[in-house]
Formats: C-alpha cells, structure tokens, sequence
C-alpha cells in the first residue's frame, strides 16, 4: 500500500488551491493502489474520499526577491521585490556603534526581513554614549588639555576637547627650566647661566655717583 497527493483543478490551474477568496488551501486525496494487470507493470490508483488540508506557507528569499511557498506542494504566493524601508534595530543589522557623539547606526529591512547592505539606507537609532574625560592633563608643546577616556571617541582635534588652552609660563628661576602653571608642561630649558645686576656707589668730590654693573655667573 502507498498513498498518492491528487490535486484538485481550481481557478488558478491544476494543483492550485486558491479559492477565490484569497484563502490558501489544499485539496488532496489518499488513495488505497493495488497491483492491477496493466501490462507495463505500473499499479493502478484507487481514488479515496477528498481531504481539505490548508498550504503550509513560509517566507522564502533570494537577493531581489520574497515570497511565500507552501512547503507541502511548492506552490508560491505573493511574490514581490525587496523594498528596504523598515527601520528595524537589531544587531543583525547594525552598520557602526554609538559613540561619544553620535548614536548607532543601523541598515533597514524589507518587510520580509532581509537586511540592505548599502550605506545609503541607513538610520541612526539609540542615545550617544557622552564623553569621558579624564582627571589628568594631556600637552604638547601647544597646550593641553583633558582627553576623553572612550576607546571609539570621534575627537581628534585637540582644541576641541575639554579644558584645552595654551601654556601660561612660570616665573624663570635661575638653574631650573620655566614650566607651565597649569599642567607643569615644560616650556623651556634651564638657564646655563645666571644674570645678576648690581649698583656700585663711587663717590668723588662732585659727589656721588651710582653705577649699575652687571655680572653672569655660570649655574
């Protein structure tokens, strides 16, 4: 004994199930065969009572289109192109993370759920992360300034980032370098040599004269 699918003929062709309601269903019939003498050794088919059974239809996708197929009989429906119009945010569909600034970047979707590649179709979605910026002094020889602590900060131009401002010098002292008041940055060298200026009092019998000399010692 083996069971055989007989379909019947609808409005849309034999094997098609659709009524003209637009309800998908099925129209198949077990059968009962037995060996008969045809001759070509082919059994012959005993048509049982028809059984009403609906498609079991599933979403099924290439690169340009969708459409719904019965996975009992194949037949397909509602076959249309990819429309990427849905702003769906899922990891599957991510493009870039959100950083300190800008929030997360997403591909959209078709209505059958198959994701756009092209970075024309993109929508941003989520909260940006904020800065975080550090408590310790970053310099050049320009300034300085306090960097932001996040791996993927989109920041890059110094004067942009917090408390960034040039150097403000120390007093010279002799033997030490001149540093900058703020972030300790050294601005200059030390002085190899040390500059003293004295007044010398000389008098004579039209009186007294003041006489300014200088003199340069080594450090």
């Amino acid at each position: 004994m083996w069971r055989r699918f007989l379909y019947r003929q609808g409005p849309h062709g034999d094997g098609c199930g659709l009524e003209g309601d637009g309800k998908s269903v099925l129209f198949h019939a077990e059968a009962e065969t037995k060996t008969e003498g045809t001759g070509s050794g082919s059994p012959g088919a005993v048509r049982g009572p028809a059984v009403r059974e609906e498609h079991e239809f599933g979403q099924k996708t290439n690169d340009s289109e969708h459409w719904q197929e019965c996975e009992t009989c194949g037949l397909k429906n509602e076959t249309a192109n990819h429309v990427y119009d849905q702003e769906t945010a899922t990891d599957d569909a991510k493009k870039t993370e959100a950083d300190c600034v800008n929030p997360a970047v997403y591909y959209k979707s078709c209505v059958c759920g198959k994701i756009s590649l092209n970075d024309s179709e993109t929508f941003p979605h989520g909260a940006v992360n904020g800065h975080s910026w550090s408590a310790d002094w970053s310099r050049n020889k320009d300034g300085h300034w306090h960097a932001c602590e996040n791996a993927n900060c989109p920041i890059r131009d110094n004067e942009e980032k917090d408390g960034y401002a040039p150097h403000t010098g120390s007093e010279v002292i002799c033997g030490g370098p001149q540093t900058c008041l703020d972030c300790g940055y050294p601005m200059a060298d030390a002085l190899e040599f040390c500059y003293t200026e004295m007044f010398l009092f000389v008098s004579n019998v039209l009186g007294g004269v003041h006489i300014r000399a200088s003199t340069i010692s080594a450090k």
